[in-house]
């Protein structure tokens, strides 16, 4: 009996999911080690079966990475743009124009950190040429006369250098004290380059420029700079001396401690008082030891009491026994040792104002040991402690 006839190719039933089969791959070309085509894939290949097809330009291009075409024009264009700015600047520099001359100087300034390794040093050069001394001190009176403008016009000093570190030295010395040039001192102690020009004006014979560089020192904190500072202990003007004792409380204690000590005993008294002060901004217990034994030798008023109140700042188990020693030590009938009255009670407040529990107890002991006034005085700083820690929280 005759087969039935085949019939016809027909497509095949589409899967379950009511997806249309996904074509069967292409032909392999020479395969790499992942066993795909070296040819770039097709942008079919790439989305999603029904995702819309994308007519817009390609966002890939593989040349433009290995040329860098787009970083080659932003840099020709940052170039042009340095080009304008600095030819205004020059001309504004030349008319005088302070005010314009910050806003291109401070644009320049700006770009620095973005120009390209190969041409900065150009770039400098450039910018620098234009921004002569005259031009920088120009921008420094334009920062006296006006403080909006300061922090501006400190950016474009530290970036121009050394030069510019020269020019506000000189800035600085024409007067005796700072006044609206303070800024200046905190720039140039945020300089470390300019620490050699500072140092040489330590000595000069001026009073004023050896006071202005140890507070600029001071802000530098550079340790070469201590033996020189302490060099100067000795000058002849008062004001110097304040100037370097506050200098050389802003550096480690282990750098400036014998110093410290050394002006608890100089013949000026006015230096004392500083260095007491100088201590107390310390804080620092292995300085108790020496202000209590500077107090029994002290005989002027104010570095006296500038001492006691060192103490206080201290706070120390030390500090609160020299307090509690000189609250007890009345003076004899006939005016020998021992302290006044007025002093002891000024040693009572000092020692009210310590929280420690030392110093509780200090004047828990002046309050039983004391005379008259001065144990009224220990009573009532108890009282007020007490109503204190009632009141706390």
């Amino acid at each position: 009996m005759p087969s039935a006839p085949e019939p016809p190719d027909s497509p095949a039933p589409p899967p379950p999911s009511g997806r249309p089969e996904t074509p069967p791959a292409q032909a392999a070309g020479p395969e790499g080690s992942s066993g795909r085509t070296t040819d770039r894939r097709r942008g079919g290949d790439r989305r999603r079966p029904n995702a819309e097809p994308y007519y817009g330009p390609e966002r890939r291009r593989g040349e433009r990475r290995a040329t860098g075409e787009r970083r080659a024009v932003l840099i020709e264009q940052q170039a042009a743009k340095i080009a304008r700015l600095t030819e205004a600047l020059a001309g504004a520099v030349a008319a005088r124009s302070w005010p314009r001359a910050l806003d291109l100087a401070h644009a320049l300034v700006e770009l620095a950190p973005r120009v390209p390794l190969h041409r900065r040093r150009a770039f400098g050069i450039a910018v620098r040429r234009c921004l002569g001394r005259e031009a920088l001190a120009g921008l420094v009176d334009l920062a006296v006369r006006d403080g909006a403008e300061q922090g501006r016009v400190v950016a474009v000093l530290r970036w121009v250098g050394l030069e510019a570190a020269d020019v506000m030295l000189h800035a600085i010395c024409e007067g005796e004290v700072a006044g609206p040039r303070k800024f200046l001192h905190a720039a140039l102690g945020a300089m470390p380059e300019a620490f050699p020009l500072v140092v040489r004006l330590l000595d000069s014979p001026a009073w004023h420029e050896a006071r202005h560089a140890a507070l600029i020192l001071g802000r530098q904190r550079r340790v070469e700079a201590v033996p020189a500072l302490k060099r100067r202990l000795d000058h002849p003007d008062e004001r110097v001396r304040a100037a370097v004792i506050e200098a050389l409380s802003r550096y480690p204690l282990t750098h400036v401690a014998d110093a410290l000590r050394r002006a608890l005993a100089h013949p000026s008294p006015a230096t004392r008082a500083v260095a007491a002060e100088a201590i107390a901004r310390k804080r620092s217990a292995s300085l108790a030891m020496p202000l209590a034994a500077a107090l029994q030798h002290e005989s002027d008023p104010a570095a006296w009491s500038a001492m006691v109140w060192a103490l206080a700042a201290i706070g120390s188990a030390e500090a609160c026994a020299g307090l509690a020693a000189i609250a007890r030590a009345r003076r004899s009938l006939l005016g020998q040792g021992g302290y006044s009255v007025e002093q002891r009670l000024e040693a009572v407040r000092a020692l009210a104002l310590v929280g420690s529990v030392t110093a509780q107890r200090a004047l828990q002991r002046i309050a039983g040991e004391g005379d008259g006034p001065v144990r009224a005085a220990a009573l009532a700083a108890l009282e007020e402690r007490k109503r204190k820690a009632g009141r706390a929280p």
